[in-house]
């Protein structure tokens, strides 16, 4: 029973993390950490804490500078590359910045401690707040500490798009959704009963699965030469492709051997890295034909 309650107390404050730091819908991904990760960063000692108090959730601990290795979207063998002594040591630690709200002084002593350990501190920020930078320098400038240099690891850029059917939509036409249109892509026969062409997929068996995986590592090799993760870990590709049929797979078949995959999901929600609250927001869905189409890594 005591786990049971421990369990939801974390999945409660969680909750409300996410409320302070998603801060609505202004970003179209997901900010902070996962569930899994915050709970993991919460129960690391050398995690530095600011507890917030809100109206609608209580006290809720955010882990404001935490170590790179507990985030599952940023890349641990990039930092680990550019940075291996500190990542060694555990010196290379990720900042978040909380608005509105002073860091704790556990969080400015973690900072200090960091910076005479000749540490690496690294943040993020939407290009929407060009002023994130200054803020932070003069947060380090406050407590004594000078920055030698500061780097641009990389970006990330979000891109959406609306377009619709040149001569409208006939209301009085029947709608098809995103999934029925999919099942009736027919593929081709050959005289030997095999198949060649498009194809869609709800799910694909695990061999064929795991045919498909070294291809899919190599493809994303160098793409993955980022700070944020890039790419699906192998077992998240499995687990997509043999157990997610809301991911939908459209395939090209040659001789039933699949040659190419193209992910597409319309429940923005089944993505922990979106942030379905900015598109719902910013592109309210009124009509039953209007919906929103994702296309994966």
């Amino acid at each position: 029973m005591s786990e049971r309650i421990l369990e939801q107390s974390l999945e409660g404050e969680y909750s409300g993390y996410e409320h302070i730091i998603e801060q609505g819908g202004l970003y179209p991904q997901h900010q902070g950490m996962m569930l899994e990760d915050y709970e993991v960063a919460i129960n690391d000692p050398n995690t530095c804490i600011t507890e917030v108090e809100t109206e609608a959730d209580g006290l809720i601990r955010v882990p404001q500078l935490a170590a790179v290795k507990n985030f599952s979207w940023l890349n641990r063998d990039f930092y680990a590359e550019h940075f291996p002594e500190q990542m060694q040591k555990s010196e290379v630690l990720n900042f978040t910045e909380i608005n509105d709200v002073e860091p704790s002084p556990y969080v400015k002593a973690g900072l200090r401690t960091l910076a005479q350990n000749g540490g690496v501190l690294t943040f993020d920020h939407p290009s929407s707040d060009p002023e994130y930078g200054d803020r932070l320098v003069h947060l380090l400038s406050g407590e004594g500490i000078k920055v030698d240099e500061e780097v641009d690891l990389g970006s990330q850029t979000y891109y959406v798009g609306k377009f619709r059917l040149n001569d409208g939509v006939d209301p009085g036409a029947t709608f098809v959704n995103f999934r029925d249109s999919l099942a009736a892509i027919e593929t081709i026969s050959g005289v030997d009963g095999s198949h060649t062409g498009p194809s869609y997929m709800p799910e694909i068996d695990l061999d064929k699965t795991l045919g498909m995986q070294a291809a899919y590592a190599a493809a994303f090799k160098k793409v993955n030469n980022h700070p944020c993760r890039q790419d699906y870990t192998p077992e998240e590709f499995v687990e997509t492709m043999t157990h997610q049929p809301e991911v939908a797979k459209v395939v090209y078949l040659v001789d039933d051997e699949i040659a190419t995959v193209c992910l597409l999901g319309d429940e923005l929600d089944k993505f922990d890295w979106i942030n379905p609250d900015f598109y719902t927001s910013n592109f309210p869905v009124g009509k039953p034909e209007s919906q929103f189409l994702y296309s994966l890594p």
